[in-house]
């Protein structure tokens, strides 16, 4: 029985590989036969999807590819979705340190395409992964400007979600007051618009906040609110997580029998749900509650089951928390010999959780080094190069400058030789006329870049600025035109 499930199974796997690699294959051959741009980079994003479980790096190179076409024809919405994709591989590689710089691109691109929603939530998501990166003052920038853009166009959901961030951020610094600032603010804002959800998870974060400042009356108020919210919502793992948070706070008030009961009911919502890390955080509750309620056989089940569950997924600092949490009860049962191992044990991973840390901070802060270094050095060139745009334009505005200079010269001195020929008067006024309607255009050319400045664009200083130019012109035009007449007459 055994062998023929293992049997199913694999064909079962066997067939979806086989069934992902026909599709693969069949992209491939729409892509060669697309004529089509638009098409292509469709096709791109298609095939950087269906490969990047199997091969990142290939998907990213198809989506760079749907970059390069999609600038090439200017299609900002396909540019968006590349950049969207390209956004999900770096977060699956954990690369959190190139997702900014591409962010700011996309914010752009929304701006342009006049979407300010996505602009505002692009823009909180630099500002996130600012604060994955430790960088709290850029990510505290850029939710700002997210939240400025949100407030620009009264984009209610839009404004509340930047000051969640926004005090998420200050939560992390530990200014919980800033913290709270701003999760009162949008609570507001998701009570404006009825959305359930939203308010309730401001409650819980307001609820954390007080937690955190050991106002813990009015922290078991809050929880006992968003509770309620999420239970009619429906929101299972919410319930679960309020369970949980209210036991910790009724034991900082050292009522360990009421914490027990909510830990276990946090508890067993997470089994239900299958989620794991939270079921270890829990574990950990409840095996110190009991150790409190002085009963250390259950205290042992409910640690040696979280410290499995920790070493099965490789958590170590869950495992660290365990097996000192352990250490505790086999001291609290006389058993030193196993107390001592596993504090030892805990201590090694400290210790390795430290060295790791360190690590991991080093190879951010040389991530961060050559991503500035490469940012430095586009920025470079992209100056460079429009200084060279700006010479070729200088260059090419002064030869067509030149170019109408004389050939102003050559009409008004084919206009003055109108008195050596015999012609009519008509004839001349209207030369006289086009010569001077010339130079008046030719002059406004020439100081459009200054009225421009001076004027901000405003439509009715740039009339006034014309017509005044229009008034010195004409005096001129009438002197020209009288004497010629006179001279073509005699």
């Amino acid at each position: 029985m055994i062998r023929h499930l293992i049997s199913i199974s694999l064909f079962f796997c066997l067939t979806q590989a086989t069934m992902g690699l026909e599709k693969l294959d069949s992209l491939k051959r729409t892509l060669q036969s697309a004529t089509v741009d638009t098409s292509k980079i469709d096709i791109y994003i298609l095939l950087a999807e269906e490969i990047r479980e199997q091969d990142r790096n290939a998907s990213i190179e198809y989506l760079e590819n749907g970059i390069t076409l999609a600038k090439q024809i200017s299609s900002k919405r396909r540019l968006l979705k590349c950049y969207d994709q390209l956004c999900i591989n770096y977060r699956l590689g954990l690369q959190y340190i190139k997702l900014p710089s591409i962010q700011k691109k996309m914010a752009d691109l929304a701006s342009d395409l006049g979407e300010w929603g996505m602009c505002s939530k692009y823009l909180g998501d630099v500002g996130y992964n600012y604060m994955l990166l430790s960088d709290f003052p850029a990510a505290i920038e850029y939710h700002m400007k997210s939240l400025r853009i949100a407030e620009e166009h009264e984009l209610r959901m839009g404004i509340a979600a930047s000051n969640i961030n926004i005090g998420m951020v200050y939560y992390r610094l530990e200014d919980y007051n800033r913290s709270l600032e701003y999760y009162e603010s949008a609570l507001q804002n998701y009570l404006a618009v009825d959305s359930k959800p939203g308010v309730a998870g401001a409650l819980l974060w307001i609820a954390n906040i007080r937690a955190a400042n050991n106002e813990n009356i009015l922290a078991i108020e809050k929880y006992q609110e968003c509770l309620q919210m999420f239970q009619r919502l429906g929101r299972e793992l919410e319930v679960g997580i309020c369970y949980c948070n209210i036991g910790l706070v009724l034991s900082d008030q050292g009522k360990m029998r009421e914490a027990h009961e909510y830990q276990l009911r946090g508890l067993a919502i997470y089994r239900q749900l299958n989620e794991n890390q939270y079921v270890l955080g829990a574990l950990h509750d409840v095996s110190e509650s009991y150790l409190v309620l002085n009963q250390p056989d259950s205290a042992l089940k409910y640690i040696t089951e979280g410290i499995d569950l920790a070493r099965k997924f490789e958590n170590k600092d869950g495992e660290a928390i365990a097996l000192k949490i352990r250490a505790a009860i086999y001291a609290e049962q006389e058993q030193w010999e196993k107390s001592f191992t596993d504090y030892k044990q805990h201590r090694v991973l400290v210790d390795i959780m430290f060295n790791e840390g360190k690590s991991k901070d080093i190879g951010k802060l040389e991530a961060k080094h050559e991503f500035e270094t490469a940012e430095i050095e586009r920025k470079r060139l992209e100056i460079e190069e429009l200084r060279l745009q700006n010479e070729q334009k200088s260059r090419r505005d002064n030869l067509q400058y030149s170019g109408i200079l004389i050939f102003l010269v050559l009409v008004f001195a084919g206009v003055f030789m109108l008195g050596r020929v015999s012609i009519p008067i008509r004839l001349a006024e209207g030369m006289i006329f086009f010569a001077f309607l010339l130079f008046f255009e030719f002059t406004l050319v020439l100081l459009d870049p200054y009225i421009e400045e001076y004027s901000s664009g405003a439509p009715a200083i740039k009339l006034a600025f014309n017509a005044v130019l229009a008034g010195l012109i004409f005096p001129l035009h009438s002197f020209f035109e009288e004497r010629l007449k006179g001279r073509i007459v005699k």
